[in-house]
């Protein structure tokens, strides 16, 4: 539960350089602090590093940023197991987001169908590698 992500407030890029040397602008935000806090939004998505990484504890329960937004009210996470490339990455998402948001479809079904698409690229063959697309893990309703 130690997991974090460092937070900026949007007017520069989060470095834990800086965040070591104690600027006020950005902070440090558990998976401890959202499932204690309960402030979860509905849908999260995380893109940064290995996020969807998670150990199971003694009773087989799954402990990790994930598992954290969702007792903190979230309904849904998708979150990668391994460092991403951004540029597939980023595709990958967009187009969950596009199918979700714009074409109406569940979102189970948007991701499950972005990421047959990003497998099945044709202007980018590399793509279709599970790298690009088997990261993200979708969790939730």
């Amino acid at each position: 539960m130690c997991s974090a992500m460092l937070l900026s407030d949007g007017s520069s890029l989060p470095s834990r350089d800086t965040f070591a040397v104690g600027e006020a602008r950005q902070c440090l935000l558990t998976a401890r602090e959202i499932m204690a806090t309960a402030v979860a939004p509905p849908h999260t998505t995380l893109q940064a590093c290995s996020l969807g990484r998670h150990t199971r504890g003694a009773r087989d329960e799954l402990w990790g940023m994930t598992r954290a937004i969702l007792a903190g009210g979230g309904s849904s996470v998708i979150a990668p197991h391994w460092d991403v490339d951004m540029n597939s990455s980023t595709q990958l998402l967009a187009s969950f987001y596009r199918k979700w948001l714009s074409d109406g479809m569940s979102k189970p079904c948007a991701f499950t169908h972005a990421q047959r698409q990003l497998s099945q690229s044709i202007e980018k063959s590399e793509w279709t590698h599970f790298y690009h697309w088997g990261a993200f893990q979708y969790f939730g309703w």
